[in-house]
């Protein structure tokens, strides 16, 4: 600012000095650029109280719209305030060695970037600073992916129950069928590799008996048996998850991981699901099979299984954007019934895969020596 008043008033000073006979049209160009800069910055001024005030106040930010020369932002009041790109500013010169070289010219606006990440909107400054303002698009309705034949859109009478297997609770060998809620939801899943490369499998099977697969390494037969229920969350079907990758830090991007996605290719919110364990895996968590490669496994207070949400913004992306979790043991505490999990903080997203990570004491020498399992089921997408 003060950069900006020292070269404004140079050029009063220089104008009032000269004759009639100068051409004083180069300073007067100076002039008009610099009442140009004057309004553009009086304008970022207001900008920025708006969006102060919109902190403030506990706003809401419903709808980010990309224009030619920036963005304009909507509050869930009516109220739109715009914010302009600028041009970047010119670097530097380097100085010479033990003096300090010359500083460059600012860039022309006080905005750098407006990025949506998940829920919320992250507006930076030319400073650095940051505002975040949360972001929820507004919706019309609510739809939700049940799993009950009798909420299929579709013309199959049993569409959903007929994907379940009707000799036992293995989802093997049972696991090569896709699926598609068309018409509703739009979730689809795509079956692209072999069973162990994951599934969704639809499934009705519950139980508590943990002695069908504790220590047991043919637990496996009961994977697509949720546990302590007696049911779907709504009715009686649901759908199993199998599926995870060993990875370091926290991202599977690139992976062949089971994946969710909307068919139509469109991002939507998906609000919330509900989740619980599955038999299987609560039985080798509690009592690890020697199967698993981990011959001194105790279940202990810092022993932890959760799922991983990976979101992507583009059916074509590659690099998801957000990521959300939920634990379904902690604290030696088991997930025992169907628990809504809150995908919000996904934002809008076209597909989404999950994975399953462990605690230490979970990997031995095989790997994740628990069973990647989870189950599912009424799944919400808001239109």
């Amino acid at each position: 600012m003060k950069k900006f008043f020292t070269l404004f008033l140079a050029a009063l000073v220089a104008i009032s000095l000269t004759t009639c006979e100068y051409d004083d049209k180069e300073l007067w160009k100076e002039v008009d650029s610099l009442n140009e800069q004057l309004n553009n910055l009086n304008s970022e001024v207001a900008t920025l109280k708006v969006l102060l005030d919109a902190l403030n106040k506990g706003k809401v930010i419903t709808n980010v719209q990309q224009d030619e020369d920036g963005y304009t932002l909507t509050f869930n009041d009516g109220k739109t305030v715009s914010i302009k790109h600028g041009q970047n500013g010119v670097d530097g010169e380097d100085g010479e060695d033990g003096e300090d070289g010359e500083d460059g010219e600012d860039g022309d606006s006080q905005f750098v970037s407006v990025k949506i990440e998940g829920n919320q909107v992250v507006i930076t400054m030319a400073d650095g600073t940051s505002i975040v303002l949360p972001l929820e698009y507004t919706y019309t309705e609510i739809r939700v992916l049940t799993f009950e034949d009798k909420d299929y859109k579709g013309t199959s009478a049993n569409y959903w129950s007929s994907m379940i297997p009707s000799d036992g609770q293995n989802g093997g060998g049972h696991s090569t069928y896709s699926w598609h809620d068309a018409g509703n939801t739009e979730l689809r899943f795509s079956h692209t590799e072999g069973a162990f490369s994951g599934e969704a499998g639809v499934s009705n099977y519950f139980g508590s008996d943990l002695s069908i697969a504790t220590g047991n390494a043919s637990g496996y037969l009961y994977d697509l048996q949720a546990y302590n229920v007696s049911g779907g969350h709504s009715g009686t079907n649901f759908c199993t998850h199998f599926g995870y990758k060993e990875v370091d830090g926290t991202t599977v991007d690139g992976t062949s991981l089971p994946l969710l996605e909307f068919a139509d290719g469109e991002a939507r919110v998906i609000d919330h699901m509900w989740v619980t364990n599955t038999t299987y895996a609560v039985a080798q968590l509690t009592d690890m099979s020697a199967f698993a490669g981990i011959p001194d496994y105790q279940l202990s207070e810092s022993t932890t299984f959760k799922i991983v949400v990976y979101g992507y913004a583009d059916i074509d992306d590659e690099v998801s954007s957000t990521t959300a979790e939920f634990y379904l043991l902690k604290n030696k505490e088991f997930v025992t019934e169907w628990t809504k999990w809150d995908l919000t903080v996904l934002g809008k997203v076209a597909k989404v895969q999950f994975n399953l990570v462990g605690s230490d004491d979970l990997y031995g020498q095989w790997g994740l020596g628990a069973p990647g399992y989870f189950a599912y089921d009424d799944i919400a997408v808001r239109f």
